[in-house]
């Protein structure tokens, strides 16, 4: 027995295990509490502010809406000043025509609608004209009598309301009375309001009595707290409220008043929040008085709800701690084994140690066997991917696959292939001038893979296919199809991905190229062949077009041309070798092979590109100037056949020729090889239209390629080496005068001025301008 799994050990740490478990679950005890306090905490301050700004705008409504009524009764009484009947009828009975006389019953009338206007504020109201007769809603009553037996201030005797008469203000808030007589209650209090006025040219007042009650009542009505008390104090600090007796004769300061802004206040040991609103018209100051044993109650009931959830929560804690921390371990300990054995077994070893405890021990057989899978997988996917891309290159180039059982499985397995036929396409991408100049090197990398990733993903969600980049911006797809009447189907499936991405055919071009139908995998080859022949055909000015191959009646199909990897491994070692003629011989037997093998005339156009292909990739390993081995831009006329392959033939081989004498003089090689051409191209083409694709064409290789190595060997990117050398460029154009920015943008290679601009700023910090100006006068 191995010394990780003895029945002394193996107890000891099943011991441990379960408690770590139960420790585990007790641990969520811990955030309860830490939530709950949290909860209380913030919850506690939440509702303090809350009823904070609840009381004062309580108050300051309730404020509003009695100031609301005093401006009603200011403007309802000077209002009643012009009524007609008073104007007729208000005045001494001697002035008085026999006509008006009788009018005075209109009188109480116009007093009794000016009291309901001002609603439940008005406890009475009445006026006069001299000192003789008063005038109330109930009728007109003697001066002194009125005054000292019907409604009495206990603060105003009638000889203050004579004097008022003749003199004083217009508009006066009085002093708040107690008033006692026939027409009030025991303890009634008002704030009158004194209005003087004139009825034509005789001076008239009128008394409107606002009661002190309403406006308790209306105070009360918005408090939150029914243990608030409210004072309302007049302009000299007077109380013209006062609602609770406990408050006894303590009143606040008002110069210590500041509206807006509550504070806590002790009134005979006992703490208050006090709230102060001062609305504005009546110059009242309006308090509201709330003990905050009201609040710390709401407070205390949180605390309340909060703990009966923590206890509750704690009480699911511990009951779920121990069930589980029981019921859960005896799994865990199995698991453990199993995980064991697999990682034993996978280790080729047997009862071998196993250090730590179950979790450990689990934890680690499952790590390793998490990276094993996903280590699996990914090689499985890459070797799968890059077992099919390569096998289809092999069989376009015109080669026998010979045991297609395994192509044919991963293909079912991996993409979903029946099996049944195949039919090849290619598309070819095509990109406006405008693109190039418009955009960055990476934007437009990232957008044309993009765009191809899109195509190819659209045709795979509606047919079982293997896509791959077979040149640059050229991609190839094989599709599984149930019979030769798939083909049109196959067609109808790009004529609508191709439709979905027309809205922007003014920055690009596609063309597609079907093959026809294939019963076996190793006749794709012929399949492509059909698509290169019809795409290589399709001309005219359509930029988004596809052909499907329809071979007229007793014509012969075309054929690839065959140049396999033991040809393209022998034309490298002749390459390296310096063998002129060596390399004319190649040359020629491959074209010969092909012309006797009946290849179409784009197949040996395809043919010679692929030999300068592999000069191009010799060239760059060593560091060579590619130019030799690109191919001339003027193809040969495919009218006259032996004449155009004599050209294609003489070409090909007189350009490698040329890098094979070459080569010796060369000093890199390989990655660094690359790297080197790659920055003599740019040195010496970076006024031209220099981007991306464009080297890595010149190169021979992906954009995605060149990118990553000339990173990777010279610590930047290649687009900001490329910036960098024109910038260089434009900043002695710019200090040399002479030149516009546009001109000196299109010197540079960069034919957008605003693409320039942007340039120069991100590599310099400052635009052209500010350069000039900073440089030119420290230049020689």
């Amino acid at each position: 027995m191995s010394p990780g799994f003895g029945p002394g050990r193996s107890r000891a740490r099943s011991g441990g295990v379960y408690f770590r478990i139960l420790l585990c679950f007790l641990s969520f005890l811990l955030p309860i509490a830490g939530i709950g306090a949290a909860s209380y905490l913030s919850g506690k301050a939440m509702i303090r502010r809350q009823y904070t700004a609840r009381i004062g705008t309580n108050l300051e409504t309730s404020a509003d809406m009695i100031e609301m009524a005093l401006r009603m009764a200011q403007s309802t009484a000077f209002s009643a000043f012009g009524d007609s009947a008073m104007a007729e009828s208000f005045r001494p009975r001697e002035l008085l025509t026999p006509e008006f006389l009788a009018g005075r019953w209109r009188i109480p009338r116009v007093l009794q609608r000016t009291e309901l206007a001002v609603g439940e504020y008005a406890d009475r109201l009445f006026a006069y004209f001299d000192v003789k007769e008063i005038w109330s809603s109930g009728g007109r009553t003697d001066f002194d009598f009125f005054l000292n037996r019907v409604y009495h201030y206990d603060r105003y005797e009638p000889d203050f309301f004579r004097s008022h008469l003749f003199s004083g203000k217009t508009f006066s808030v009085l002093s708040a009375t107690d008033v006692t007589g026939l027409d009030t209650s025991a303890g009634d209090r008002v704030v009158p309001l004194l209005i003087r006025g004139k009825i034509e040219d005789k001076s008239a007042v009128l008394i409107l009595n606002i009661s002190v009650a309403a406006l308790a009542r209306t105070l009360k009505g918005g408090a939150i707290f029914p243990t608030t008390s409210f004072l309302i104090l007049s302009p000299d600090g007077a109380n013209i409220l006062e609602d609770d007796a406990a408050l006894g004769s303590w009143k606040p300061d008002l110069t210590t008043l500041v509206p807006e802004e509550d504070t806590t206040v002790l009134v005979s040991g006992v703490p208050y929040l006090l709230s102060c609103r001062v609305p504005g018209f009546s110059g009242w100051t309006y308090v509201a008085m709330t003990k905050m044993d009201s609040v710390a109650a709401i407070e205390r009931g949180i605390l309340r709800t909060i703990l009966i959830i923590c206890a509750i929560l704690a009480a699911m804690s511990l009951g779920f701690a121990f069930f589980f921390s029981s019921v859960i371990y005896n799994p865990i300990r199995a698991i453990r084994d199993l995980v064991a054995s697999i990682d034993q077994l996978g280790a080729g070893t047997k009862n071998a140690p196993v250090e730590g405890d179950d979790f450990d021990a689990i934890r680690r057989g499952l790590d390793h066997l998490k990276r094993d899978g996903e280590v699996t997988k990914v090689r499985a996917d890459e070797w799968t991917r890059e077992y099919v891309e390569s096998a289809f290159r092999f069989i376009l180039r015109g080669h026998r696959l010979g045991r297609e059982a395994i192509l044919r499985e991963a293909l079912e397995s991996e993409y979903g292939f029946r099996g049944v036929g195949y039919a090849c396409a290619i598309v070819r991408f095509g990109f406006s001038k405008e693109w190039f100049e418009t955009r960055q090197d990476t934007e437009r990398l990232r957008i044309s893979d993009g765009l191809k990733d899109l195509l190819r993903g659209m045709i795979a969600a509606s047919i079982p296919c293997v896509s791959f980049e077979y040149r640059q911006d050229c991609l190839a797809i094989v599709a599984d199809l149930a019979g030769p009447r798939d083909v049109s189907r196959l067609s109808g499936i790009f004529d609508m991905a191709i439709r979905s991405l027309e809205y922007d055919g003014g920055n690009y071009s596609i063309s597609v190229g079907i093959g026809g139908y294939k019963a076996r995998i190793d006749d794709i080859g012929e399949s492509w062949g059909e698509a290169m022949t019809v795409s290589s055909g399709a001309g005219g000015t359509q930029r988004f077009l596809i052909v499907s191959y329809a071979p007229c009646d007793g014509s012969e199909k075309p054929r690839r041309a065959t140049f396999t990897p033991l040809d393209e491994q022998e034309l490298l070692n002749a390459l390296k070798e310096g063998a002129p003629e060596r390399i004319s011989v190649l040359v020629d037997s491959f074209f010969e092979t092909n012309l006797k093998a009946g290849a179409s005339w784009p197949a040996l156009l395809e043919l010679r590109d692929d030999l300068l292909a592999c000069g191009r990739r010799f060239s760059v390993e060593k560091g060579l100037d590619i130019a030799a081995s690109r191919a001339t831009n003027a193809e040969p006329n495919p009218e006259s056949d032996v004449f155009c392959v004599d050209e294609l033939r003489k070409d090909a081989a007189a350009r490698l020729t040329r890098i094979s004498l070459e080569a010796p003089n060369s000093s890199g090689s390989g990655r660094d090889g690359l790297v080197l051409a790659i920055e003599r191209y740019i040195e010496s083409h970076y006024d031209a239209g220099l981007c991306l694709e464009r080297i890595a064409d010149e190169m021979g290789v992906s954009a995605k390629y060149v990118s990553r190595v000339f990173r990777e060997e010279r610590g930047e990117k290649l687009t900001d080496r490329v910036d960098r050398i024109r910038m260089a460029r434009a900043k002695d154009l710019i200090l040399a005068g002479g030149k516009g920015i546009s001109e000196i943008s299109r010197s540079v290679g960069i034919e957008s001025r605003a693409t320039f601009l942007r340039v120069f700023r991100r590599t310099e910090g400052m635009s052209p301008s500010e350069y000039r100006e900073r440089y030119a006068k420290a230049a020689p």
